[in-house]
């Protein structure tokens, strides 16, 4: 009986003890499984972060070359087009400055000869009030007239010509400042937009990488279940194994039978198995 037990005891013993270890080991490994996969993911979140970072970065440099470029050109033009537009101010006084004095030039000229024609006639002894030098007097008179509008139509003309252009210039500088600014607003745009792309492929990525580690801590959870509920069945497994080896089976019988208190001795575990007496 006794060499019978302590059988029994030292096979369930080592299945106990080999069951534990497979338990831990199992546990150990699942554990370290999930420490990798948390590593991994810390890892792969950080280059995510940091490759979001960069790109953001990237971009917002981009824009401000972008911007200051945009900035020196535009106010270079503006810059240009103001100068040139205020010299065709100044041109356009010149020239009416130089219109006046011209005509001022002429209508001296046009006195002095008219005075000349007098003085011709007078010491002549002609009659300056009737006749031919009254209608000399005239026709100097008024082809002094005749050159004087002409000469200012065309400074006039000449005039309009440089303030239409000087209003072309003001135009011109008024475009120049709003493609600078067009031009900032696309930078910006494109800026904007490219961050915001980043973040929400950042956003992906880590969705996608807290849902591979979700699924690495439940699959390595389910395998140390299994392992210990296989350890668990196997240790039950070997108890049994062990009790038939210790004990056998009453008569043959390919199960065991329920067994009664009465069946066993004082202080024997009631395992289910018969005694050696009723064995025999």
């Amino acid at each position: 009986m006794l060499p019978a037990l302590a059988a029994f005891a030292l096979n369930v013993g080592k299945s106990l003890i080999t069951s534990i270890g497979s338990s831990d080991a199992a546990r150990r490994e699942a554990r370290q499984s999930m420490v990798t996969a948390g590593f991994e993911a810390t890892g792969a979140l950080n280059s995510s972060a940091l490759s979001t970072q960069l790109e953001i970065e990237d971009a917002f440099y981009s824009a401000d070359r972008s911007i200051r470029s945009a900035g020196f050109a535009g106010e270079r033009a503006i810059r240009n087009n103001q100068n040139a537009a205020e010299q065709a101010r100044i041109n356009i006084e010149q020239l009416l400055r130089a219109t006046s004095i011209e005509e001022n030039r002429l209508r001296d000229q046009g006195d002095r000869v008219m005075a000349s024609q007098a003085a011709y006639f007078g010491a002549n002894g002609v009659d300056l009030s009737e006749g031919a030098p009254v209608m000399l007097a005239a026709m100097s008179a008024g082809q002094l007239e005749t050159d004087v509008r002409m000469l200012r139509a065309n400074g006039f003309a000449s005039a309009a010509g440089l303030a239409a252009q000087r209003v072309a210039y003001a135009e011109r500088a008024l475009d120049a400042r709003d493609e600078t600014l067009l031009r900032i607003e696309d930078a910006t745009t494109a800026a904007d937009r490219i961050g915001g792309r980043a973040v929400s492929l950042q956003t992906m990525r880590n969705e996608d990488t807290l849902g591979k580690l979700s699924m690495t801590l439940t699959r390595a959870r389910q395998r140390s279940q299994a392992a210990s509920a296989s350890a668990l069945m196997r240790f039950g497994t070997d108890t049994v194994s062990a009790g038939i080896n210790a004990f056998g089976f009453p008569g043959g019988a390919s199960t065991v039978p329920a067994a009664t208190p009465a069946s066993f001795p004082a202080g024997l575990p009631r395992f289910g198995f018969a005694s050696p007496s009723q064995r025999a």
